[in-house]
């Protein structure tokens, strides 16, 4: 439902974009540390924190309430609730409409690099060719 609301946002305010470009700023939009940052724009982890007592210890609800993971996940549970109660039509202006900062984020700033993890890492430079990486090897 996010993706979707998402994707229809920015079809149409920007119909001029490559499909790679508005897939990448999606991609960044709907992403869990975006949702992370809606969730605590509107004060999910603080409702967390203040209802969900008696559940788990404290100082344990503390930790949940200000964790990335869970913030993303409550948000992405609350936007199902939302849904099934409502409707697409029915929440799907509201649902851009918190999501416009990280919008207009994702326009101004590069995505990370798709480059795996072990290259990044460690700074070395990609094989020439298969050749060359199996001379190495030998």
């Amino acid at each position: 439902m996010l993706e979707l609301a998402v994707a229809r946002a920015l079809y149409e305010r920007y119909p001029d974009f490559s499909e790679g470009r508005m897939a990448k700023i999606r991609s960044h939009v709907v992403s869990r540390a975006s949702c992370a940052v809606v969730a605590r724009e509107l004060g999910l982890g603080k409702l967390l924190a203040e209802r969900g007592g008696g559940l788990v210890p404290p100082e344990e609800l503390e930790k949940l309430a200000r964790n990335r993971n869970v913030l993303a996940a409550l948000l992405e549970a609350c936007l199902a609730g939302v849904y099934l109660e409502h409707g697409f039509e029915a929440v799907e202006e509201a649902v851009v409409a918190a999501f416009e900062g990280r919008i207009a984020y994702a326009l101004t700033s590069r995505p990370p690099s798709r480059q795996p993890r072990s290259r990044r890492s460690t700074g070395s430079p990609p094989p020439r060719s298969l050749s060359a990486s199996k001379r190495r090897l030998e």
